[in-house]
């Protein structure tokens, strides 16, 4: 229980001293992370506003979708100007 005590640490060095290759070494491994989160959170980015852009240029708002009460479900596309049949419940 001594050695605990005397300051030392478990690998036999004083707890006080500095390591300054290890400083260096640890602080460009956080600068490095720091830029590929940031690089990630910038393509994130990127990619959502093309994915949004492209949502909103190339859907149509137009289309209809109605229900009659029979087990069909229709749309109606304003592009061709026909009742399409989807699917049955």
């Amino acid at each position: 229980m001594n050695h605990f005590l005397n300051g030392k640490s478990s690998w036999g060095h004083r707890v006080d001293e500095i390591d300054p290759l290890a400083i260096k070494r640890l602080n460009r491994f956080l600068k490095s992370l720091s830029n590929t989160g940031e690089n990630i959170c910038i393509l994130f980015t990127f990619i959502l506003m093309i994915t949004i852009t492209a949502l909103l240029l190339t859907t149509n708002f137009e289309n209809v979708i109605f229900f009659d009460g029979t087990t069909d479900l229709c749309i109606f596309s304003s592009k061709t100007g026909e009742v399409i049949h989807v699917n049955s419940k």
